[in-house]
């Protein structure tokens, strides 16, 4: 069978490729190529993708399986611009064809809007020199040409802030006189864009649908016409005019001629498809005074004058719907019956130099069959055939029948004696080999089986027919080019080579079952001895598809491997098993090369410990621990953990039968060697006790003689906020009656108290506290009603008094003296109010001396305006002074409005229309004492605004310039584009024959510059790009042989830059580590006084910062350990009296503590032994010590109360007796006698008793 392939004969083992270098081989995005190596490309390029492929054919000899293989090389190249084949800025600087999203275009710049285009945008500026600009981080003198300048960064789309580009550069809006064109801000519109109002548009809207001179109008100049809504002074070649309005074609009921619409045709024309025409067009004929297509029924066409004729004397010629007359028929066509025809009649169908015949003459026996539209054939009569000629008849044919051979180009039945072989060609054929006697044939040979005197080299024979197969499957066997059924026993092994199976004595790699292979079956996968065999059928093992005696490992189910499988892990002599056996059940986990294998033994290593049925070398749970070389939970033993062993007891402390050198912070209190939660009852006083290197918090039934009790704490001295030690307890000074002055208990404060603290000024939460007769007050007394900030000269502060009258240069609002009043309030005699009174209407134009407010008054200043009760001394936008007033419009004697708004008979400088001017407004010129908006033909030109009949200077446009316009140069009193060739030399912005004297030759040609520009460096009177070899060093843009400062690479800086450092003649971005300190931006070996952490030199630490040694260490002192609010971060001693100190040792306003304040601290949860007091906003926490003191109190008060009770109840039982008891007498009654304890108890019980 014949495979489908793609053949190629002419040119096996021809390689060749497209486009592409075997050096660029794959080198991709995010790498491309530049200059022939693989690198990422700089930012300031792009990644083009470059096609290429490389195409080899296959090593197969034989011709009709020859494939080309392709192969994939493309890659990317560094491009500082796209091509048109990727003419778009993609994502990540790669060029594409189209976008994924939106895609833009500005200018001549395509990109695609994506969140990611603008990814080379520097946040801040990275660049030393101030002019470079940064994109990716990188600084360039010059931005990337596919992007734009953004502030001090380059850009690929311009952000919303700044939308528009102006010469490369990122705008919120474009200069004047210049015009917005897709974001472009340009002199003109581009092509094909209209100017409406400001902007480029590519329609105008309806309000102005019509263009002039591209600008869109209203309506076009009476001297122009409208075409398709433009205005022209002609129409175009394909329009015709009606009236003023240029039309593609003239209404339905006019005619067109000489462009123009008439409603009658003159007499000497035609008319012709709606058109007035002197002669009728090709394909037409004149019929009366029309040009038609067609003639009307019984007239024919008289080619010769183009006119429709009754009569024809002719041979008549029928095409589409007209009869032309003819004297001969055209080529190719025969004359029957007068009349041309292309098809012969069936009685003569055989067509020969323009005749009919019944046969085919002798010298043109042959005869081609055509197919004609309508499925009709003509046959004609030929010399010789262009392809091949059949012998049944003599019809010319493309190609043999399927039951035919071809020989000699002739299509016949059978092969002849000469040559016998019968070479069957595929149908898919595309290079026939090298046939031996056919030389002439023609190419592509269109036939099946071709007539051979031998089959060709790369033909297999059966019997004497060739193929390129064998065609039989049971005769398939190829030996000696022959198909046979088996192979010769001498020759017994079979190739396969494509699909045919030829015989061999020996295989050169591997054989199974009599075939030859490069590789064995899955079925029979290992090699013995270059047989593909199974190795368990030979009592052998399988290791790397090969059979070997013994495994190097572990075997499992007759393999070797480096491992065991998950299913059968453990090991056990040599062999992978599920589970280990009885006598060996202990695991051992080992490592053999970069494998991991669990053997099974009956006994752990000594240097491995046991745990569960495993051997270890360590316990892996962390709740075990070592005992007798076994891995177990202590505590089951009645044993403590210490240091991964069992031991009997802690030598520090246990917790959770753990030892440790420290209590955890949760369970941080120490009781009888054991870490708790918190003291027991019996043992509630901490003793903080240091035992290096660790703190232990010991409870403790009281505390040392040597400490204090405070808040069940032992302390060596008593804390601020409780300073008193009082019989070995701290007390607060208010408990004594005392106030707190910050260091100890005072009778008197020096400056103010507060709730019994001294403090130098008073609290502002929840409200400013007052200060009357040295005390912090809420609310002012009635002696003393008003407050107000006065400012305290000694302490450099305000402080917020009562007050009895409002000061000197204050105002009175609701019982304050301010020093103006809010918004929206006006003052009346040093008083805020909200409204002037009668008495009082009228409203400063200025405001209050020092005061944002305005005051009422009862008259306004003689020079001032009034409206609406305000006095103005300028009247606002839309309102006029005169008399006093603010008028809407100015009255009829006072018609002009001068330059302050105000109403005047006559303009005494420039006028423009009512309005008076000193200078004529934008967008006008001064001609005389008028502003007008163009310069009359009198003085045309305009001169720095005003119009003059001469210009001095350089003449655009008819504005008159001493110096052209950015981009211009200037020659001869005009503005040019270039300079001219005998001025060629460009001077500032002129044009001049030669550089001055003491000017720079510039690096552009023909330039001439005092100083060179950015990115340029002076040298011999020249500007270079690049500081020659003899002077390479740039200092200040000028090239020097020798850098007298300091160097960073060949650019020489008298000091170092930002961000750079000197050392040893160089500035570096990074001090040496011999030299790792900065002083004044010098690399030191070491600081004259202190450094900070990041190595800088400096005479004192900062704050919050101390010195350690030469180094500032961040916090604060010892000495002073607490650091102030975020506005004053010094550190102090102690917080100010109305601060608190956190638990960072922070001090923080009163108010900003949101959890609980205990004495002078905020701490996120009370202490023990205290109870929690809410006090409006604040969570106080206040000591139980007072409250225990008052239970022992009210507990004897309540005893000594039952006794008495008892003692009432007893002496009154006793007064009435036992029922059976007799009376006693009263003498012998002793009313003082006392009853003991004893008899009272008793007393009580028998009268309870006796009651039941």
């Amino acid at each position: 069978m014949f495979i489908s392939s793609v053949v190629v004969v002419g040119f096996i083992g021809v390689v060749f490729k497209v486009s592409m270098a075997l050096d660029a081989k794959r080198c991709v995005f995010p790498k491309g190529v530049l200059n022939g190596q693989c690198v990422e490309c700089p930012v300031d390029t792009l990644y083009e993708h470059v096609e290429s492929y490389f195409y080899h054919a296959n090593n197969l000899d034989d011709w009709y399986a020859k494939k080309i293989i392709r192969k994939d090389q493309s890659y990317h190249k560094c491009v500082e611009a796209c091509s048109s084949k990727y003419p778009i800025v993609g994502p990540d600087r790669v060029c594409v064809s189209s976008c994924s999203g939106k895609e833009m275009v500005i200018g001549d710049r395509k990109f695609c809007k994506d969140e990611n285009i603008n990814n080379g945008f520097c946040m801040r500026n990275e660049c030393l020199k101030h002019k470079f600009k940064c994109f990716y981080m990188e600084c360039f003198r010059r931005c990337p040409a596919f992007t734009v300048i953004y502030n001090y960064s380059c850009v690929v789309e311009c952000f919303e802030e700044k939308p528009y580009i102006f010469n490369g550069e990122c705008v919120n809006q474009c200069p004047e006189k210049y015009v917005l064109d897709d974001k472009m801000c340009q002199k003109t519109c581009s092509s094909g864009r209209i100017l409406f109002n400001t902007t480029c548009v590519d329609k105008c809207p309806k309000s102005k649908e019509y263009v002039d001179e591209q600008q869109c109008v209203s309506e076009c100049p009476l001297q122009k016409l409208y075409q398709d809504k433009m205005c022209v002074e002609n129409c175009s070649e394909v329009f015709v005019l009606d009236g003023r309005i240029c039309r593609t074609k003239c209404p339905s009921d006019f005619f067109e001629h000489n462009k123009i619409c008439v409603d009658i045709c003159p007499n000497h024309t035609f008319v012709e498809n709606k058109k007035c025409v002197d002669i009728c067009s090709s394909g037409f004929y004149k019929y009366k005074s029309h040009c038609v297509d067609t003639c009307p029924p019984d007239n024919f066409i008289d080619e010769s004058n183009n006119v429709c004729v009754k009569n024809c004397n002719g041979s008549k010629y029928h095409l589409k719907k007209n009869i032309f007359c003819l004297d001969k028929c055209p080529e190719n066509m025969a004359e029957v019956n007068l009349t041309c025809v292309n098809q012969c009649p069936q009685n003569r169908p055989f067509f020969h130099q323009g005749s009919c015949l019944a046969d085919c003459p002798v010298s043109a026996k042959n005869f081609e069959k055509k197919r004609e539209p309508g499925n009709k054939s003509t046959y004609t009569c030929v010399n010789k055939c262009k392809k091949y000629t059949s012998s049944m008849s003599n019809m010319c044919v493309d190609a043999c029948s399927s039951e035919q051979v071809l020989f000699q180009e002739v299509c016949q039945e059978q092969c002849p004696a000469s040559d016998p072989y019968k070479v069957h060609l595929p149908a898919n054929l595309q290079e026939e080999p090298t046939f031996m006697s056919i030389k002439n044939l023609k190419r592509p040979i269109n036939a099946f089986v071709i007539c051979e005197k031998a089959c060709p080299s790369n033909f297999v024979r059966d019997n004497e027919d060739c193929y390129v197969e064998c065609p039989n499957d049971k005769k398939s066997m190829i030996y000696n080019m022959t198909c046979f059924q088996h192979c010769p026993d001498e020759y017994p092994f079979v190739i396969k080579e494509n699909s045919r199976s030829i015989c061999t004595n020996s295989c050169k790699k591997l054989r199974f079952r009599q075939e030859c292979l490069d590789k064995c079956p899955h079925s029979h996968s290992s090699i013995h001895r270059g047989e593909c065999v199974q190795c368990n059928q030979i009592g052998m093992y399988e290791e790397n598809h090969h059979c070997v005696n013994s495994c190097k490992v572990v075997q499992f189910e007759k393999r070797c491997y480096d491992t065991c499988p998950s299913a059968a892990k453990f090991v056990y002599n040599g062999s992978c098993v599920r589970t280990c056996p009885s006598n060996a059940n202990k695991v051992d986990r080992r490592r053999y090369d970069r494998y991991t294998i669990f053997v099974c033994i009956d006994s752990c290593p000594t240097d491995k410990y046991i745990f569960g049925n495993k051997c270890v070398s360590s316990c892996p749970n962390p709740n075990t621990a070592i005992y007798k070389n076994e891995c177990v939970q202590c505590s089951k033993l009645g044993m403590y953990t210490d240091n991964q062993h069992c031991v009997n007891s802690c030598n520090v402390v246990q917790y959770e039968n753990h030892c440790y050198n420290s209590c955890p912070q949760t369970y941080k209190f120490m009781y009888n060697g054991t870490c708790l939660h918190s003291c027991p009852s019996n043992a509630k006083k901490v003793d903080e006790q240091h035992h290096e290197p660790n703190n232990f918090f010991v409870c403790m039934e009281t505390c040392p003689s040597e400490k204090y009790t405070f808040e069940n704490n032992c302390v060596s001295s008593c804390p601020d906020r409780k300073r008193l030690p009082v019989n070995g307890e701290c007390m607060a000074c208010h408990e004594v009656g005392k106030y707190d002055d910050g260091s100890k208990c005072v009778d008197m404060c020096p400056n103010l108290h507060y709730e019994y603290r001294c403090v130098d000024y008073c609290p502002t939460y929840p409200t400013y506290f007052k200060i009357f007769n040295k005390t912090c007050v809420r609310n002012c007394p009635k002696t003393a009603p008003l407050s107000s900030f006065i400012y305290n000269y000694i302490a450099k502060r305000n402080d917020y008094r009562c007050l009895k009258n409002c000061p000197i240069g204050t105002y009175l609002k609701e019982n304050k003296c301010v020093k103006w009043c809010e918004t929206g309030y006006l003052i009346l005699n040093k008083l805020c109010v909200k409204k002037c009174p009668v008495d009082a209407p009228y409203i400063s134009s200025d405001y209050v001396q020092n005061t944002y407010n305005r005051e009422c008054l009862k008259f306004c200043k003689e020079s001032d305006y009034l409206l609406n009760f305000t006095c103005m001394e300028k009247c606002p936008k839309g309102f006029f002074g005169h008399d006093k007033q603010c008028l809407q419009k100015c009255p009829i004697d006072f018609p002009y409005i001068s330059q302050d708004y105000v109403c005047v008979k006559r303009c005494n400088t420039l006028r423009r229309g009512m309005n008076c001017f000193d200078k004529c407004p934008r967008k006008t010129f001064q001609y005389n004492q008028t502003c007008v908006q163009n310069c009359p033909l009198s003085k045309p030109y305009n001169l720095k605004g005003n119009c003059v009949d001469i210009c001095p200077h350089f003449l655009m446009k008819k504005t008159c310039y001493k110096q052209c316009p950015s981009g211009l140069v200037g020659y001869q009193k005009k503005c040019l584009l270039q300079c001219p060739f005998k001025a060629r030399y460009k001077y500032k912005w002129e044009c001049i024959p030669q550089c001055p004297k003491n000017a720079l030759l510039g690096f552009i040609r023909y330039t001439c510059f005092d100083t060179c520009p950015q990115g340029e460096f002076k040298y011999s009177q020249k500007c270079v790009e690049l500081c020659p070899k003899d002077a390479p060093y740039d200092f200040n843009g000028e090239c020097v042989k020798y850098c007298a400062g300091y160097l960073d690479g060949l650019s020489c800086y008298k000091q170092c830059p930002d961000k750079m450092f000197a050392f040893t003649g160089k500035c570096i971005p990074k001090c040496p580590e011999e030299a790792p300190f900065i002083n004044i931006k010098n690399c030191v070996r070491t600081c004259p006084y202190v450094h900070d952490s990041q190595l800088n030199c400096m005479k004192d630490c900062p704050e919050q910062t101390y010195p350690h040694g030469k180094q500032c260490k961040a916090g604060c002192p010892p000495d002073r350990p607490f650091s102030g609010p975020v506005f004053d971060p010094k550190c102090v001693d102690k917080c100010d009296n109305y601060e608190l100190a956190s638990e960072t040792n922070k001090c923080i306003s009163r108010s900003s503590c949101s959890a609980f304040i205990y004495g002078m601290r905020c701490l996120s949860k009370c202490p023990s032994h205290t109870y929690l007091l809410y006090s409006k906003d604040e969570k106080i926490c206040k000591s139980l010590i007072s409250v225990y003191f008052m239970m022992c109190v009210l507990s004897f008060i309540v005893v000594i109360a039952v006794a008495f009770v008892i003692r009432v109840v007893y002496h009154c039982c006793k007064m009435l007796g036992d029922e059976k008891q007799q009376i006693v007498s009263s003498e012998e009654l002793n009313c003082d006698d006392e009853p003991t304890l004893l008899e009272i108890i008793e007393f009580s019980l028998v009268f309870i008793f006796s009651r039941q």
